[in-house]
């Protein structure tokens, strides 16, 4: 009996030091996620802050009307039909890249013509390839340097965009002698003088040619090419295909 007794005895604080045990646990459990909880409270974010009012004067109402006009009827001809597919790849190989000599070179045009973008397309690319930069007059060096790489590695499948079409005209006059088109987009915008987007050489007058080039890069996708944008201050060290 006197066994028994301890036998059973000894379960009985078993199960005590076990529910004991069990109970901590949950206490400690709760107390955890309690902190947890306290935590991330302190640590959530502010609720967001208003950006800052631009220091420009804000456009008037009947400016701001025109501007939105203009930029639908910019938005609306993107929207027209699309071109049919005019590319088709031939197989690969080491030398389906290398179109240094075997291009036409092209001296202007506006890209948000359909018919210089047809032009473009046909004549700048090369198997189904074609590079895209864009700049304002502050980037027109690196540019430069962007396209002799680019010849030391026996590439001359591109297109350079620039704003203006006497921007192109000097180019072509110049020892480079690049293939340059210029961009219309948003010209004489009525809303620019209002946003900070006048004119100058080294700040936001690029404005039109960021986006423009957007709306460039789907067009000549729609055209079957695979272009591959890059910015002007890349270094062309070695064959990026």
């Amino acid at each position: 009996k006197s066994e028994g007794w301890c036998s059973g005895k000894s379960i009985i604080s078993g199960a005590i030091v076990a529910l004991i045990i069990v109970v901590a646990w949950d206490v400690q459990v709760l107390d955890f996620k309690r902190a947890s909880a306290k935590n991330s409270k302190d640590e959530a974010p502010e609720a967001p802050v208003e950006p800052l009012k631009p220091s420009v004067t804000s456009a008037p109402k009947h400016v701001m009307r025109t501007a939105s006009k203009k930029t639908q009827e910019v938005v609306g001809a993107a929207e027209r039909k699309r071109p049919p597919n005019m590319c088709t790849p031939k197989p690969w190989s080491e030398d389906s890249h290398k179109s240094l000599g075997k291009l036409q070179q092209f001296r202007g045009g506006d890209m948000m013509d359909p018919k210089v973008l047809d032009r473009v397309a046909e004549s700048r690319s090369f198997n189904c390839e074609i590079i895209v930069f864009a700049s304002n007059e502050g980037g027109v060096l690196m540019a430069a340097n962007t396209i002799h790489q680019l010849h030391k590695l026996g590439i001359d499948h591109y297109i350079w965009i620039v704003r203006k079409e006497e921007h192109c005209a000097r180019l072509l006059d110049g020892p480079t002698k690049p293939s340059c088109v210029h961009t219309s987009l948003f010209r004489n915008h009525p809303g620019f003088p209002y946003w900070g987007l006048g004119e100058c050489t080294h700040c936001a007058d690029a404005f039109p040619v960021w986006i423009s080039r957007i709306m460039i890069l789907d067009e000549l996708i729609e055209r079957g090419l695979n272009p591959m944008y890059v910015d002007n201050d890349v270094s062309f060290q070695e064959d990026p295909y």
